[in-house]
């Protein structure tokens, strides 16, 4: 696996990849936001920031006494009792093919989010020309940039790749009155974004490939049919998304809950067996909301994890 920090200024996009400098080299700035790629096995691979979230502190420890909490969340990005948890999406090149997994919150979500396409577009990369996009689930920060400000399609050649657990889950006529209302607006969102894609929409099931050598995975939990994604080559690499939200609160305490888990000791279970399998085969993990680029390797560490950045 070669890495390198490309700058978000470079008009080749993924196409620079090839060849792609010694590991950590930093290209020199002209912007002051360069993107992390690397290259694992075919694919080329960019992480492309969205911003970050504001998420309340007992989001992330909702049932931790406050001391313990406190020492956890002060090793995090903190502003008062709110944490700032980035939002990176990888964007893969392979072939012909330009895949997104998500797109970000664009202007549905938050005031700090929402980056993703002005810097998808500064790296180089045609929105155009993305081929696929992978909703690993429909969460507002991961499907709001969905449609543009008009209405219309901001990725309109692409087709998109929902799970099918996830599409019945949302998608669901009686969604509201079986759903705690706490998650109506991310229902409503749900439904706007996933529901505009309707026509364009392959439904995929644990195992089922996007490409060859991209598999779905079964990580149910933060939400109904929450998926992460194996890549093949060089001794594995999980696209983890939410499966463990934080590197250090859930790979470190994997069996606390998480407050925006929609079934949270289903969760617990499958973020415990992808760290189990991650630690065990050393496979390299990706999280969506680890520090960036968040791509890195767990270990075993008492009873627990520990996380291990490449980069």
């Amino acid at each position: 696996m070669s890495l390198s920090v490309q700058n978000l200024d470079r008009s080749k996009g993924a196409e620079s990849l090839r060849g792609s400098k010694a590991p950590c080299e930093v290209i020199p700035e002209t912007s002051s936001a360069p993107y992390f790629a690397f290259e694992h096995g075919g694919f080329e691979i960019s992480i492309i920031s969205d911003g970050y979230l504001e998420i309340p502190e007992e989001i992330f420890t909702p049932e931790v006494a406050p001391r313990q909490r406190s020492e956890v969340l002060a090793r995090m990005e903190t502003v008062g009792r709110t944490v700032h948890v980035p939002a990176n999406i990888p964007v893969l090149r392979y072939r012909d093919e330009l895949i997104l997994f998500d797109v970000g919150g664009g202007d549905k979500y938050q005031a700090t989010d929402g980056r993703f396409f002005q810097n998808l577009q500064a790296a180089g990369f045609d929105p155009n020309a993305v081929t696929k996009i992978v909703f690993t689930h429909a969460h507002p920060d991961h499907t709001g940039a969905t449609l543009a400000s008009d209405g219309s399609l901001a990725f309109p050649n692409a087709t998109y790749f929902v799970g099918a657990g996830e599409w019945d889950y949302w998608m669901d006529p009686d969604f509201f009155s079986k759903a705690p209302e706490a998650i109506h607006d991310f229902g409503r969102g749900a439904q706007r974004d996933i529901g505009a894609v309707r026509e364009r929409a392959v439904m995929l099931k644990p195992g089922d490939d996007v490409i060859p050598g991209i598999r779905a995975i079964d990580t149910a939990g933060h939400t109904p049919g929450h998926l992460s994604f194996e890549l093949a080559g060089e001794g594995g690499l999980i696209i983890a998304v939410d499966a463990a939200t934080s590197e250090i609160v859930a790979v470190e305490h994997p069996d606390w809950h998480f407050g925006y888990d929609t079934i949270p000791e289903l969760a617990v279970r499958n973020r415990r067996r992808l760290l189990d399998r991650a630690s065990t085969d050393k496979t390299k993990l990706l999280g969506f909301h680890w520090t960036y680029p968040g791509l890195g390797f767990v270990e075993v560490h008492g009873n627990a994890y520990r996380y291990v950045p490449i980069a």
